[in-house]
């Protein structure tokens, strides 16, 4: 079971059980507190763990963005 608050993730989920009713479905949507439940196969889910970047790499990243003009949205 996934219980998320998570906007993107109930998006996601909400299309995934769509697309694949047979192997996810949505079980509460409770509406009050904006929470949804999906029973979902536990092989269909996986959960990447990220490191923070370092200083040094977030100000690599910064100098690589202002010399290439890219901007944050």
């Amino acid at each position: 079971m996934i219980y998320t608050f998570n906007n993107d993730l109930k998006k996601r989920l909400a299309a995934f059980a769509k697309k694949y009713p047979d192997l996810c479905k949505l079980s509460v949507d409770d509406a009050d507190f904006g929470s949804v439940t999906y029973e979902i196969q536990k092989s269909r889910v996986s959960i990447r763990l990220v490191a923070p970047y370092s200083a040094e790499r977030r100000k690599a990243a910064s100098e690589y963005a202002k010399t290439h003009g890219i901007r944050a949205s």
